[in-house]
């Protein structure tokens, strides 16, 4: 490609929002002169007058202390700018074959194409499938003049993404050639402050490997959830000593390897698919990935169904967006939510926790099901420290598999061209897994649960007669004896977000406090 005559420290940002601000204000704070077009005038106009409000952390400092940024409207005087364009549109989740609603991204490539635009690094950083690039992208811009294709997705959590960009772990560059892969190493070498793993591919690489990442740290958070199970059913055992044992081999790591609530948020179920239907596609049958999804429903009904087991009428979740401790009001496929859904459809009282964009979320999905209290911003909406089940449990008690009444998990579902998650109703009535089709809801999963909840005999029975518990989970404190399956009238349990808490600096995943946004 032809050199370019701009200069260096020059860098646009194509769509702006929450990842593109950001990133755009990272790259100004270093030295960088930085044009974001988006097509949202008040949101534009808001940026240069530097009145925007933002819940994303550092976003309102660094904007106010800017001095090279500017926004607009014109793609053109984007593209004018500069020779590296990086386009963070947003991809959003469409389910099907093609998993990610490219359509934004095919616009403005569409749009650069028209412009005939010349000695450009075109840069994509939003996530897309695997082969996106190769069979689309650079169809879209076969009429620019010596211009490379490239992929770079970050991995960030929303709510840190500002620190996320400063101090990544690793860079994946999937360079379209070897000078555009120069230019982006150069860029981030500037930015960030601490040495990232810089590693450059083909774009056809780093399009699985962006997947790749969030498939295997879904599948860190199930299995940590699965022998978390294990563990609350065998008396004595510790579910967190078990885990961070197994954390301390070099071979596994902490990170991510905590018990709690599966995962959700926009990223980490949609790319597990993702990479899942492109896995068939090629035709490889993603078995582990079907697992995890899986395995990630039936360990919310196990939850569910424990809570619906204790006599308890009145349940108060702490923080129910996606991930635990954070402010982002992002409620989509949160596992905590599922479970007082589960709760409030049963018939009991359930109280939600939150800031107030979260708890007017939830009002929208959910109307008045719920209680609400709205936290104040000084307050934390982190969780307390959970006792784990098989301890807090006064006398516990293995059931034997014919005698188990925990929800079944539904079996990976056959191979078909368009791979989408296993879903399925969870039965009471068997522990062992059974193949099914019947799409799975948290209704479902309530009302098995329901049907099947255990009845205690008195030996083995205690109420908590402190009104606070956490997740569910009673106390080892200030226990009584209760009579055989007597509802303990008026008791309440505090169900904060348990899974996401952390402990030796380990970062929690996605449901658990990390997700990886495209």
């Amino acid at each position: 490609m032809a050199a370019s005559s701009l200069p260096r420290k020059n860098v646009s940002v194509i769509g702006i929002g929450r990842l593109g601000l950001c990133f755009a204000l990272v790259l100004e704070n270093k030295g960088y002169n930085v044009v974001g077009v988006d097509l949202n005038t008040p949101y534009v106009k808001k940026i240069n007058s530097k009145t925007l409000k933002s819940n994303e952390p550092r976003v309102e400092e660094l904007l106010a202390a800017s001095r090279n940024l500017r926004a607009t409207e014109s793609l053109a005087e984007g593209a004018n700018h500069s020779d590296a364009l990086f386009i963070l549109v947003d991809t959003p989740s469409t389910g099907g074959e093609r998993h990610y609603d490219h359509s934004k991204l095919g616009s403005v490539l569409s749009a650069l194409n028209a412009l005939k635009v010349k000695n450009k690094h075109i840069v994509i950083g939003c996530t897309v499938l695997p082969g996106y690039i190769a069979k689309v992208g650079r169809f879209l811009i076969q009429d620019c003049e010596n211009c490379s294709l490239s992929y770079n997705p970050e991995f960030i959590a929303q709510g840190d993404i500002v620190n996320g960009q400063l101090r990544p772990d690793m860079v994946l560059i999937g360079e379209g050639s070897k000078a555009a892969g120069d230019r982006m190493q150069q860029i981030y070498e500037d930015m960030c402050e601490n040495k990232p793993k810089i590693c450059r591919m083909s774009p056809e690489s780093a399009e699985i490997t962006k997947l790749g990442v969030n498939c295997f740290i879904t599948m860190k958070v199930t299995f940590s959830n699965l022998i978390g199970d294990i563990a609350d059913r065998t008396p004595g055992a510790d579910k967190f000593a078990i885990t961070n044992a197994i954390g301390q081999d070099s071979r596994v790591g902490t990170k991510y390897l905590r018990p709690g609530y599966g995962f959700g948020g926009p990223c980490f179920p949609r790319d597990n698919r993702a990479l899942g239907g492109y896995s068939e596609m090629v035709d490889i049958d993603p078995l582990l990935f079907k697992a995890t999804d899986a395995y990630n429903k039936y360990h919310t009904a196990v939850q569910l169904k424990d809570k619906l087991a204790e006599p308890t009428e009145s349940f108060t979740f702490t923080g129910v967006a996606y991930k635990p401790n954070t402010k982002v009001p992002i409620i989509e496929e949160s596992q905590r939510l599922a479970i007082a859904k589960g709760l409030a459809e049963a018939g009991r009282r359930v109280l939600i926790r939150d800031y107030a964009d979260t708890i007017n979320e939830v009002k929208k999905e959910y109307g008045g099901l719920f209680q609400y209290e709205v936290l104040r911003d000084d307050q934390s909406n982190a969780p307390e420290a959970e006792v784990p089940r098989s301890i807090a449990l006064a006398k516990p008690r293995l059931e034997t598999k014919s005698e188990s009444k925990l929800p079944a998990a539904a079996a990976p579902p056959a191979a078909s061209s368009s791979y989408v998650a296993p879903s399925a109703p969870v039965s009471a009535a068997s522990s062992s897994i059974s193949a099914t089709t019947t799409p799975i809801t948290v209704g479902s999963l309530m009302a098995s649960s329901a049907s099947s909840a255990p009845t205690a005999t008195p030996a083995a029975t205690t109420a908590t007669t402190a009104a606070s518990t956490e997740d569910g989970q009673p106390r080892r404190a200030s226990r009584a004896k209760a009579p055989a399956g007597a509802p303990a009238s008026g008791s309440s349990a505090t169900v904060a977000g348990a899974a996401g808490s952390t402990s030796a600096g380990q970062p929690a995943a996605d449901d658990q406090g990390g997700c990886i946004i495209s």
